[in-house]
């Protein structure tokens, strides 16, 4: 299975480059991949239920590996996949230090490496989220609001906080969704 790569603003370098400029010792470079890749890493200990404190600790364990292990990564392309295991592998050695309870819905941290429909999972999540930041603006705001926050959605806080009339929210969401598919569909494509 390939993970496609993120969408990628214009203006902003691949994958590649950034480890290049990271292996120079460019500190944008690390701030800009950090940034690319974070949401992913940070969201895989927090499936696992860990608290936030627990998975800010696994955010940190799996880039400081990725900072150690930059110059010697062969597959530059296959860099989500590398960070979606290394940060389940992480987990599973928190786990062991910390001795803490295993989830029984959670098996596959039994496993050397996660379990292919979980990893398809965060595949998934992580295209979505890359399309959502290549969208930006007010429909990556907006499709972030109704969807992705954890908080009860409703229309009235949106629209405030968006500066948009309420009864905008729907035809805009609709709009918005429909780029959104077609960035997804771009990305399938070429992944």
């Amino acid at each position: 299975m390939t993970i496609p790569p993120p969408a990628i603003r214009p203006g902003e370098p691949d994958d590649e480059t950034l480890i290049e400029a990271c292996i120079a010792g460019d500190d944008a470079a690390w701030t800009t991949l950090v940034d690319r890749y974070g949401r992913l890493v940070f969201s895989i200990p927090r499936r696992y239920r860990f608290d936030r404190t627990q998975s800010e600790d696994a955010f940190q364990e799996v880039f400081a590996i990725l900072f150690r292990q930059l110059p010697r990564l062969r597959n530059r392309a296959g860099l989500p996949k590398w960070l979606m295991t290394t940060t389940h592998r992480v987990c599973r050695q928190i786990i062991r230090r910390r001795t803490l309870p295993l989830d029984p819905l959670h098996p596959a941290l039994e496993q050397a490496a996660p379990p292919q429909d979980l990893l398809a999972e965060w595949e998934r999540a992580h295209a979505v989220r890359g399309a959502l930041r290549a969208l930006g603006g007010r429909c990556e705001e907006l499709l972030t609001a109704l969807y992705l926050e954890r908080a009860e959605v409703r229309y009235e806080h949106i629209a405030e906080r968006l500066g948009m009339p309420i009864g905008s929210i729907g035809p805009t969401r609709a709009r918005c969704l429909e780029k959104l598919l077609e960035l997804l569909e771009k990305t399938d494509r070429s992944g």
